[in-house]
């Protein structure tokens, strides 16, 4: 989509409630493939992405009683969903999707509407308690082209406004099965995993939420327990 495309859809859909936004969605030809991933999104079953943030905030025994939480690249918000449901009082989104941003603002969240994997993430400098990161982050696309040092501004940026945890579980290259890890081993020893792991990232499987191929590592920093 061009700049005045992005900019006229944006200012039509600003108007619609979320009924009026998913009866668009559906009856656009394409979907605004090249650009949204909502309509995919939209079309999943919601109560099984539900079960993966369950899964993933019991594993680290998050307390999320009166806590803040930021999703970077938030999908349908189920994330930010099981956050609330769980006594979280702030919840925000970063994304440069105008039909997500649209989508879980309809929901209830704040959002900031920009593309966090550039140095204009130097706009947003709330501190959150959680910061969580699943499937935004494509791993192999920053090892391929090398842009591991915007990478690390990224990863500056993250760890400047989280408080407490840091959750990243990247996603792959997209392939005829769908977007997949296609060497576990020659990816974590890739500079993208390096540079997690030189920053005292840790890593875990989590049943439930991890898979082999697809999403088969869970990167986490815990900064409380890092600066006791």
């Amino acid at each position: 989509m061009t700049t005045q495309e992005i900019k006229d859809l944006k200012s039509l859909i600003d108007n619609m409630n979320m009924q009026e936004l998913l009866e668009y969605l559906s009856n656009t030809p394409g979907h605004y493939s090249d650009y949204s991933s909502l309509y995919n999104y939209s079309q999943g079953d919601y109560s099984k992405k539900k079960a993966v943030f369950e899964k993933l905030y019991d594993h680290f025994n998050i307390n999320f009683v009166n806590k803040s939480v930021l999703d970077l690249g938030p999908g349908t918000g189920e994330s930010l969903d099981v956050a609330k449901n769980r006594g979280a009082v702030k919840m925000e989104f970063i994304d440069r999707d105008i039909l997500i941003f649209r989508y879980n603002e309809l929901k209830g969240y704040n959002g900031c509407l920009f593309d966090y994997t550039t140095p204009s993430v130097n706009q947003y400098n709330t501190k959150h308690d959680i910061i969580i990161s699943k499937g935004a982050f494509n791993s192999s696309l920053l090892n391929e082209h090398r842009h591991i040092l915007l990478f690390k501004d990224v990863i500056n940026w993250i760890e400047s406004i989280a408080k407490e945890l840091i959750i990243i579980i990247p996603t792959f290259k997209r392939t005829e099965n769908g977007y997949v890890c296609e060497n576990y081993e020659e990816f974590m020893k890739s500079e993208f995993s390096e540079e997690l792991f030189s920053r005292n990232f840790k890593t875990d499987f989590i049943d439930g939420c991890n898979n082999v191929k697809t999403f088969p590592v869970t990167f986490y920093k815990n900064i409380v327990n890092e600066s006791l």
